[in-house]
Order: C-alpha cells, then sequence, then structure tokens
C-alpha cells in the first residue's frame, strides 16, 4: 500500500509503495503519485529523531527559498525543498523536484570516458574529443551560477559541495542535490552542517581555525569547494595530487598548502604529469584557480567567489582557442626521483619509510590473495563445515592485515566510510576469483580452475593497479611499476606455500598416521612401499562390478592410495574415487574424477530401447544409460549418480529419478494406452498427466503438505500418495493442458 501524508495546508500527498533510494543514512527517496505540474519526490525520514532535529531546518528552507522569481534554469539546477510532509501533525520529510536522465558530476571528474558506462550520449565529455573543454567549462559556469544563487540569500552555506552532490545532463545542466545538510547562518534561525567532505574542505577546517558543527563558517568554505571540483572537472585529478616525502594524505597538503601549482611545488616528490595541462588554461582562469587555492590559503578573504568566476568563463565558452583546448590524460615516463642521501637525517628516514610503503602494499596484497586461495581450497577439499571454519580463521588474518597494513581499498579508492569494513585486496580477489571458480571448475575440474587463478593473478594486479593509480595517495608510477615487477616474485610465494600445502595433504591423505593406529609396524612398512612402489593405478581392459571381491579389485585397479574404514565398510581411495567394500565384496563406488575406476556394471539383457521410465529395471538403466559415475546405497534404496542427474531405486525397479544436470536421462513417460482424454485435472491419475506431457523435470516431495511436485519448466503438478492430481501451478510457458 502507497504511503499518504499531509503538507502543511492538509493536502493528501500520496507517495510510491517503495523508495527509489535510500541516499546516507538519514531517510529514503520516493515518487510523488500526486498529478502536479512539475514531478517531484520526497524524503522520508528513518527516525522520528532525524524528523524532529530537521524540522525548523526544512520549513524555514521552504519559506526562504532562494530560487523564487528566478529563471527557469536556475530552479532546475538547484533542488530546493518545495513543501514539509506531516503524518498526524508530526514532521516526517520534504517534497523536492526529481532529477531525471542525469549522472552525478564525480562520474566526469575521473579521467575515464565517461561513455563506456553511460552511453554514447556522454562520449562528448571524453577528454580527448575536440570541443570537450568547452563543454566542462560549461558545467563549471552552471554550478558557479547555481552555487551564487544560494549565497545571494544570505542565509545559506552550502559546506559539502562536492561532485556526488551534484547532477549533470547531457546538455551540460546540472542539479545540486541533498541541500537538506546546508547551514542557516540567519540572524535568528542557525543550523549548523553536520557534515563534510575531507578532500573539498578548505585548510581552515584542517587546522582546527573553525568548526562547522558550530554553524559560523562563511561562504569563503565554498569557495575553497567549488575551485576544487572546477580543477577535478578539468584535469580528472585533484589539484592537491602529488606525492610528498612526509605527507600522504589529501588533508596534509591542503592542510599545509601544497598547491601543485603553488609556491610550494618544488618541494613535492612526484607531480603528475597531467598537472601539466594547467598551463593551458586562460590567464584569467589561471588567476582564478592561483586567487583560490594559493593565495586564498591563509587569508580567505582573497578567494574568488561565485560572480568572479561565472563573469571570467562565461566568455570563454564559444571561443575558438577554448573549442580547441585539449587536455592530455595519457600518462607519460618520467625519471624516478630519489631522495639524494645528503639532506637532513629527518628527510632521509622520511623518504626510506616512503619507499617501504609500496613494499608493504605488495606484500600485504601477496599474503591476502594467498590465503584467500588457500580458503576457497578448504571449501572445495574439507567439507562445507570445515571450510566454513577455515574461511574464518582467514578472515581473522585478514583483518588483521587490514589493521597492520591500513593501504586498502578504501585508503586508494578515498572512501572514508569503508574504513573499518574488511576490505583488503585480498578480499576483493577473493569475490573475483570465486566468481571464476563457479564458472570454470564444474567445466574442467580444479586442475583449470588453478590455471584460471594463476592467469586472473597478474591480471588483477594490473588492472587494479591501473585503475585507482590517479587516486594513490604516493606516486601511483611507482606503486605500479613495483607491483608488476615484482609479478614473478608473487607468483613463486604463492606457489611454493601451495606445493606444502599439497604435500602435508598428500602425507595426511597417505593413511600413514592412521594405519599406526591399527597395524604393526612391518604392515606400516609394506603400505609406505607400496605408497613408493605405485605411483598410478594398473591400467588393465578389464572391468568389475558390484559383488566384486577385494582381491580382484586390487588385481585389476591396482593397489589403492589409501584403505579407510567406516562402521562395517571398508573404502579403497584411488585420487577421489573411492569403491565401498563389505565382508571384501563391492557394494557402492564413486567413480567421477581422475584417476578412473575400470567399473562397468553387469548388462545381463539386451534392451533395444532407448529410453527407461518410472518401473524400468536397473539393468534397463544400466544398458540405456551406461555405468552411473556414483553408486551409493540407502538401506534398501539405491542411488544411480550420472554427473548431477540421479536415478532411485527401490527393489530392483526406478521408482523416481532427477533430470536437471549434465549429462541428461534418457527417461520418458510411463504411456497408459487406457488414457484418452487430452486434458487432466483435479483426480486425474499421474499416468494421464505423464501420457500429456512426459515425464517431468524434476521432482520433489512437499514435506508440509505430503505429497510430491513434478516440475514441468516453472509449473509443476501435485500428485498425492492415491496417485491422483491434488494441485497444480500452470502461469508459466508452456502451459500445461489443464481443464
Amino acid at each position: 500500500m502507497s504511503p499518504t501524508y499531509k503538507n502543511k495546508d492538509g493536502l493528501l500527498i500520496k507517495l510510491s509503495p517503495n523508495p527509489i533510494a535510500t541516499p546516507g543514512g538519514e531517510g529514503a527517496i520516493y515518487d510523488v503519485l500526486n498529478d502536479l505540474d512539475i514531478v517531484l519526490v520526497a524524503k522520508i525520514y528513518h527516525t522520528p529523531q532525524i524528523a524532529t532535529e530537521r524540522q525548523g531546518k526544512i520549513e524555514f528552507m521552504v519559506a526562504n527559498s532562494p530560487i523564487q522569481d528566478t529563471s527557469e534554469e536556475i530552479q532546475n539546477a538547484i533542488v530546493w525543498p518545495v513543501e514539509a510532509l506531516y503524518e498526524n501533525e508530526r514532521f516526517v520529510g520534504f517534497t523536492m523536484p526529481k532529477v531525471e536522465g542525469a549522472i552525478t558530476l564525480k562520474s566526469l571528474t575521473l579521467p575515464q570516458n565517461p561513455s563506456k558506462k553511460y552511453g554514447v550520449q556522454w562520449a562528448k565529455f571524453d577528454h580527448n574529443q575536440r570541443g570537450s573543454h568547452a563543454r566542462r567549462l560549461a558545467i563549471v559556469y552552471n554550478l558557479a551560477n547555481a552555487v551564487h544563487t544560494i549565497h545571494q540569500k544570505g542565509n545559506y552555506v552550502i559546506v559539502d559541495l562536492k561532485p556526488e552532490n551534484v547532477f549533470v545532463k547531457s546538455n551540460g545542466n546540472i542539479a545540486l542535490i541533498d541541500l537538506d545538510s546546508i547551514q542557516i547562518n540567519n540572524p535568528n534561525v542557525r543550523f549548523p552542517a553536520k557534515v563534510y567532505t575531507e578532500e573539498f574542505a578548505p585548510p581552515e577546517l584542517h587546522k582546527g581555525l573553525v568548526n562547522h558543527k558550530g554553524g559560523t563558517v562563511d561562504a569563503t568554505w565554498d569557495y575553497f569547494s567549488f575551485a576544487v571540483i572546477a580543477y577535478e572537472l578539468l584535469f580528472g585529478l585533484h589539484p592537491f595530487q602529488a606525492s610528498h616525502q612526509k605527507y600522504t594524505t589529501r588533508p596534509e597538503l591542503i592542510k599545509l598548502g601544497y598547491f601543485v601549482h603553488g609556491n610550494k611545488a618544488n618541494k613535492l616528490h612526484v607531480i603528475p604529469p597531467v598537472h601539466r595541462n594547467y598551463t593551458k588554461l586562460s590567464a584569467p582562469l589561471q588567476q582564478l584557480f592561483h586567487q583560490t587555492l594559493e593565495q586564498g590559503h591563509l587569508q580567505t578573504s582573497l578567494r574568488a567567489n561565485m560572480n568572479e568566476w561565472t563573469n571570467c568563463v562565461y566568455p570563454l565558452l564559444n571561443t575558438a582557442t577554448t573549442l580547441n583546448t585539449q587536455i592530455v590524460l595519457a600518462p607519460t615516463k618520467r625519471k624516478k626521483t630519489i631522495a639524494k642521501p645528503n639532506k637532513k637525517t629527518t628527510d632521509h628516514w622520511a623518504a626510506m619509510l616512503e619507499s617501504q610503503k609500496d613494499s608493504l602494499f605488495a606484500y600485504a596484497f601477496l599474503l591476502s590473495t594467498m590465503l584467500a586461495f588457500i580458503g576457497v581450497y578448504a571449501c572445495y577439499f574439507m567439507g562445507l563445515l570445515k571450510g566454513a571454519l577455515t574461511l574464518l580463521f582467514v578472515g581473522a588474518i585478514l583483518f588483521t592485515i587490514q589493521k597492520k597494513f591500513p593501504y586498502t581499498l578504501s585508503k586508494i579508492v578515498k572512501k572514508p566510510s569503508l574504513k573499518e569494513k574488511f576490505d583488503t585486496i585480498g578480499v576483493a580477489f577473493l569475490f573475483v576469483w570465486t566468481l571464476a571458480d563457479l564458472i570454470f571448475r564444474p567445466i574442467g575440474g580444479f586442475p583449470v580452475s588453478l590455471v584460471i587463478y594463476i592467469l586472473l593473478l597478474p591480471a588483477f594486479v594490473a588492472i587494479f593497479s591501473k585503475d585507482t593509480g590517479n587516486q594513490l595517495y604516493h606516486s601511483a608510477e611507482q606503486f605500479e611499476s613495483f607491483l608488476l615487477k615484482q609479478f614473478g616474485t608473487i607468483l613463486i610465494s604463492i606457489l611454493i606455500p601451495l606445493l606444502l600445502l599439497g604435500s602435508l595433504l598428500q602425507l595426511s591423505l597417505s593413511g600413514i598416521y592412521q594405519q599406526a593406529k591399527r597395524f604393526p609396524p612391518q604392515v606400516i612398512e609394506q603400505q609406505q612401499a607400496r605408497h613408493q612402489k605405485i605411483a598410478t593405478p594398473i591400467k588393465s581392459k578389464e572391468t568389475y562390478g558390484l559383488g566384486t571381491s577385494k582381491e580382484t579389485i586390487i588385481r585389476i585397479q591396482g593397489e589403492p592410495e589409501l584403505i579407510r574404514h567406516k562402521d562395517n565398510q571398508e573404502i579403497l581411495v584411488y585420487g577421489t574415487s573411492t569403491i565401498v567394500l563389505e565382508e571384501d565384496k563391492m557394494v557402492a563406488f564413486e567413480n567421477s574424477s581422475s584417476p578412473k575406476l575400470n567399473i562397468k556394471l553387469n548388462e545381463s539383457i539386451v534392451n533395444t530401447k532407448p529410453y527407461f521410465t518410472i518401473g524400468s529395471t536397473k539393468d534397463d538403466v544400466i544398458d540405456i544409460q551406461g555405468t552411473p559415475f556414483a553408486l551409493k546405497r540407502f538401506g534398501e534404496k539405491t542411488v544411480f549418480e550420472y554427473g548431477t542427474s540421479k536415478v532411485y531405486i527401490k527393489n530392483n525397479k526406478v521408482y523416481d529419478f532427477y533430470n536437471s544436470g549434465r549429462p541428461s536421462l534418457k527417461v520418458e513417460a510411463a504411456i497408459n494406452h487406457k488414457a484418452r482424454k487430452n486434458y487432466f485435472t483435479l483426480g486425474s491419475h499421474k499416468d494421464l498427466v505423464l501420457r500429456l506431457h512426459g515425464e517431468p523435470d524434476k521432482k520433489e516431495f512437499n514435506h508440509e503438505r505430503k505429497y510430491s511436485k513434478w516440475y514441468y519448466g516453472k509449473n509443476w503438478v501435485g500428485i498425492k500418495k492415491g496417485q491422483v492430481v491434488k494441485a497444480y501451478h500452470n502461469k508459466h510457458q508452456p502451459l500445461l493442458n489443464i481443464k
């Protein structure tokens, strides 16, 4: 049911049943279903406490909108609260214009071509396209115009101005969102902004000179944030993105004024080559950046306001120089700068620490991926329970790595909110490789999965380091070069522990320690000698089947690699294939992996029928389907396994089957010639269902309702114990013939 609220005038506002977005942790966004002149959405706060805290702010913003009596372009560019919403006279949220057909500005501040993710209409913003620089300047102008309109009212400072809070359309129009977090600085009403983003906050915050929660910051805060956004939009990287021998985080560089084109640029260790494009800007535009990010570092009053930006950018939009300006993002090779040993001792140790960070990161990556592999390996060979315990142990180690070496995904892609999560590179690699393992292991077994692992590792290293290189706190070139050069070491370091692990598993599978509890020393020596002598089972053209003696099996198949005992059964192990003996005679087997067992069940009849069905004998199944991959016994019941398909035998006859895997079973309906109707209904006999629709794709027993469900695609028929139709589900194609 759609939620319904009222506005201040008592008009019912009906919302969509489900939210269309849940930004942050404050509330959810719903479509407004009322027939209105403009398309609206509503933000409903999650808790009454949050709503109570925001009520006064929202009601003030609705009553003091900066977009009243402005142009339609400005009204569309500022997503301002339209009206407050109430439920039983309790404030719950507000409505605002809906932004459609837009992407976040963050997508354009990255160096990648936006059309690869969002479609061809965004190709014109790719830095390699002629005119893209002019289109990006148009976005700068539109954003400056919108921020200027908000500042002009005199009551507001945005504070959390960042690319994620700006939407942009393919025509260059923008939409400022998330404005309910704005600071209200009115003589009678004061609401501080509770959130900000470090990378777009001015140096006075990082120095502790202002407190954003006090509601006292002025518009110069937004001037700094805007200049950073404009720089990122034009060049694809942050204006303080460079490598310093001592300071590694962006907030530290902002705090100390290391603008890449400022007076302290000569103290930076490595400056990414993309910053060289700065000289292609017009002199007035360079002056605005210099005025805001360099001169305004200490004197906030010197920062360029929004009116200065609009007056500077607008004349540049359609000039030939701007249209022909192209920003080159391709990295260029440069010589590696090394700290000279004759510098101060502190500088020497700082440079040394900087050089070790890449190494620590690489080794953390190496250890994480190795442990991730062992975790999946344990699940595959040790079973789900032991594997799950192993994964918990691996997770604990990965978490320790995360704490010890904090160079994690969150640090690289700069998402501080992920700082406390288990997000080491090894975890990311585990997810990627597990997906590949699920795809390729059923096709080619574990060896193929291991090959995929080895091939995936260099690809993962190369792609990961290349995609995130421009966002590293230290030199991206050094990081990528180091990992690629050390790839051989990484492979060797991973394969050696795996070989040791395989040796330990092989030693445990040999059963030497288990046999020591059952046999005297001379038998153990014979077992060791036998294990060393016979590397592979003896190849023989002879076959054997159920009832074959242990002596005959060993003569044909060769000595087993291991003998296990369970209850009254003796289990011969050949690789991962097994033979189950009772009273020294074969009663079951597993033959689904290498080395293959020489098993072929006796075929006592010659059957010309190409199919078998329920009621057919087990000899019919073997004659038509061949020897099963595995045969298991459960009391009086026997299960023939063909891949993931199964045939259930009782009293030497087929009573059920499961036919959803590979290879498919050759089954058909047991046709009842007495049934002449061309449809079935409730109470019809199961033979009529079989005659009309053939054997089902799958059968399962519904324990709750106590009847068997036969599946034909997504449709199903419920069969009671009396073998008549009790229920059915007939909503999918192809439809069942039901009347």
